[in-house]
């Protein structure tokens, strides 16, 4: 029974994978239209990044031994909030965290693909929706954007790439920054600490 269980849990892992690096592939093409360092105006044409597109070819070897810990991104003025625990060496644990209820809101597993990036798929846990979620990491210099800095950061920055798979919402990418390397966050009116 278990062992079904875990077959059926790695064939759902791999499926996603699947269905990312082919959205990934489809935006990819899209992406050599536009130029790395000019803005577009606006998100859509596969460059993931609203005004800002990243040159995703220029990624760099993921740091893995900074993964762990808090880590924030900013949408549209929205702040998401996500928990990365390193389970294996190249394989973590992901859960986005709503900081106003603090409930775990969507989780997933992420593995490293191409040796640059960790692909995942994360499963929000309301609406059982699931989302494409990539994490690349770019040398300060190929950066179209300052980087974010932060007492817990890494020497690169880490842009993650959001992709809905059954939403009409658009791609995006944002820079990611570690807001800290423990595995608990404090959240909510009490200040409750959430842990992984």
């Amino acid at each position: 029974m278990v062992r079904t269980i875990k077959f059926f849990q790695m064939l759902l892992i791999l499926s996603s994978i699947v269905f990312g690096t082919a959205a990934m592939a489809v935006s990819e093409q899209n992406y050599e239209q536009f130029s790395c360092s000019a803005p577009t105006g606006g998100a859509g044409g596969g460059d993931g990044g609203g005004d800002i597109i990243w040159p995703w070819d220029f990624a760099v070897k993921f740091p893995w031994e900074n993964v762990q810990g808090v880590w924030r991104a900013e949408k549209d003025g929205k702040i998401l909030y996500y928990m990365f625990r390193r389970v294996q060496a190249k394989r973590i644990k992901i859960r986005q965290i709503d900081v106003e209820t603090c409930e775990v809101i969507g989780t997933g597993q992420g593995y490293e693909t191409a040796k640059t990036v960790i692909a995942a798929q994360i499963m929000d846990t309301v609406t059982r929706e699931s989302y494409n979620f990539t994490l690349y990491a770019f040398n300060e210099e190929d950066s179209p954007e300052p980087p974010i800095s932060s007492k817990a950061g890494t020497e690169q920055v880490i842009v993650v790439r959001i992709y809905p798979l059954f939403s009409s919402e658009p791609e995006f990418a944002a820079q990611m920054v570690r807001i800290s390397d423990r595995l608990e966050l404090t959240c909510g009116p009490n200040e409750k600490k959430i842990k992984f």
